[in-house]
């Protein structure tokens, strides 16, 4: 450890990369949470599309042309 004289050039680039890989870990947690979220949101719109269409109604027909 100490034979090597950059022995304090790796620890601060090490250092570097923990930190490095720490903001990555972060920002993946926020990113996981952000998609639980829309999933949430997307959940609710489409339920609420359902509610809003009356279920006994028919599907709408296209018209047909007149000759």
């Amino acid at each position: 450890m100490y034979s090597n004289p950059n022995y304090t050039d790796y620890e601060t680039g090490k250092a570097k990369l923990d930190s490095e890989q720490q903001r990555i870990n972060e920002g993946q947690q926020e990113i996981e949470g952000l998609k639980a979220h829309l999933a949430v949101l997307q959940e609710h719109q489409g339920s609420r599309k359902q509610a809003a269409q009356p279920e006994s109604a028919p599907p709408p027909t296209p018209a047909s042309p007149q000759p």
